[in-house]
């Protein structure tokens, strides 16, 4: 099944959409369900916090070309993931949307003591809107037929990959950009290098990790990233040379530190939280101004671990167009804000 679509990202906090099922072919003369499973369900997406939230995965595809089936129950699963819920408390971001069913495709009917289950994903909900779906929609159902018959004589060429790569992303912190990811089995597999996507497009190594084991996460910190738009890959590499490459990963740095502001005009019923990232340790100074100069609302504080979360009381704000003055570890930046 096809994977969910990431949610839309600007604070860090948006996730990975749910992986696809994926397919099962069982090939026997009887098929004894004996009361077992067999699931190729999509993945559900994680919940996210004040970003958009990620698809589920769809479901994927059982086949079974089997002479006879026995009279024990079994169930057959081919249902799409959730999609996430937007979490935050102030801010109304999209959720996602659910996953399709997939596929349960046998060469003779299914007997009746078999369970199937097609169902598409539920879409998430965004909490701050009153658990309101906000357009996400549920997967659609899947699907199920018979007659399945696939062509004889059809020999696969081996070919056995270094290792299974479960998940991979990159992160904005407060030292640079970390890069984390984590294996399934690992067979003959030597270490893992890290290449960044240069000016020209061309991509340049910039360390290696030694493979640990089958079921690893491992994590790389580049600690001179460009500024602006990141574009790294890993290229997994096993002992006699072979390799494979990752999909591309992206991560934004900003020199000296950033804020993210929520979606403007602030709603003045309620609370507005400001996101700051900057250096592991440092003192910031948040000064919110009207358009006459004086001073609306003030903060002062120390970042902790690179990031600080302040919150702007809205409900005392008159409606209209302010300055934000924030100064960290001695760099001064002014934002735009619009309150209605």
């Amino acid at each position: 099944g096809g994977g969910g679509g990431a949610g839309h990202g600007n604070n860090s906090e948006g996730t990975d959409g749910g992986g696809g099922g994926g397919i099962v072919l069982i090939r026997a003369d009887q098929f004894d369900g004996n009361g077992f499973a067999i699931r190729v369900d999509g993945e559900d997406a994680i919940d996210g916090g004040s970003d958009g939230g990620a698809g589920g995965g769809a479901g994927g595809t059982i086949a079974l070309l089997v002479n006879s089936f026995s009279v024990n129950p079994l169930l057959l699963s081919a249902e799409g993931g959730d999609g996430a819920s937007v979490i935050h408390l102030n801010n109304c971001e999209g959720p996602g949307g659910g996953g399709g069913g997939g596929a349960i495709w046998t060469s003779i009917a299914l007997p009746g003591t078999c369970t199937r289950l097609l169902g598409g994903g539920s879409a998430g909900v965004a909490q701050a809107c009153g658990n309101a779906t906000q357009g996400a929609t549920a997967g659609g159902a899947g699907a199920e037929a018979t007659g399945f018959s696939p062509a004889e004589g059809i020999t696969p060429a081996p070919c056995v990959l270094p290792v299974v790569l479960l998940h991979a992303c990159a992160e904005a912190g407060a030292q640079g950009i970390s890069l984390l990811w984590e294996t399934g089995v690992e067979l003959n597999f030597a270490q893992t290098v890290i290449e960044r996507q240069g000016p020209l497009g061309i991509f340049q190594a910039l360390g290696t990790v030694p493979a640990r084991g089958s079921d690893s996460r491992y994590q790389w910190l580049d600690v001179a990233p460009l500024p602006g738009p990141n574009v790294y890959r890993l290229r997994l590499e096993d002992l006699d040379g072979q390799a494979q490459l990752s999909p591309l990963l992206e991560a934004h740095w900003a020199e000296g530190w950033t804020a993210y502001l929520p979606a403007q005009p602030w709603d003045g019923n309620r609370p507005q939280v400001l996101e700051i990232f900057g250096p592991s340790t440092a003192p910031f100074q948040l000064v919110l101004f009207d358009l006459q100069g004086r001073v609306a609302w003030q903060q002062e504080g120390q970042l902790i671990e690179g990031q600080e979360r302040a919150m702007i009381p809205a409900r005392q704000l008159s409606a209209g167009g302010y300055w934000l003055r924030g100064q960290v570890g001695g760099k001064l930046k002014t934002y735009r804000v619009w309150v209605r």
